[in-house]
């Protein structure tokens, strides 16, 4: 689903080709038994699962009392949704490649290429990124602030 939104970064562009087909999926490549599905899909399922989280957070839960409607509270949440985006799919991704030689018999010298923290660090940028935007496209819109008790004037910029 997600897999051409990765393929736009991927190829050399911003992470390597064959950091795009681990995304991608394991199945039947370089022997791996892996066939947990696309990482594309579950990483940006799981953005926008923080995303809207932290948006409820906001808007609808705790954080919905008129000491929070500034502005700068807004770029903390955005900030924290970006973040915690970051640390899910670096730890995750690091912790899949640590073992994936190991666990699913993959070829060793295709995740030593792609098992390095500069792959790591910008699937990961990308998703704090893509989490960023979430966050701010549900928070923009008059329609979804008017549900808010106390933040419904607050915009983001």
């Amino acid at each position: 689903m997600f897999q051409d939104f990765y393929g736009v970064f991927g190829g050399d562009r911003l992470f390597s080709s064959n950091m795009a087909q681990f995304l991608a999926g394991m199945n039947g490549m370089n022997d791996c038994e892996y066939n947990g599905g696309p990482l594309c899909d579950f990483y940006m399922f799981m953005t926008i699962g923080i995303a809207a989280t932290a948006y409820v957070l906001k808007y609808h839960a705790g954080f919905d009392k008129s000491k929070y409607s500034g502005t700068g509270w807004w770029w903390g949440f955005a900030c924290i949704s970006a973040a915690a985006s970051f640390l899910f799919v670096a730890v995750n991704l690091w912790r899949l490649l640590n073992t994936a030689a190991f666990k699913f018999g993959c070829d060793e010298e295709f995740i030593k290429v792609i098992f390095n923290t500069r792959e790591i660090v910008t699937v990961a940028i990308i998703n704090a990124v893509s989490g960023f935007l979430i966050f701010t496209a549900l928070s923009w819109p008059p329609i979804f602030r008017k549900l808010s008790r106390n933040c419904i004037y607050q915009k983001p910029f």
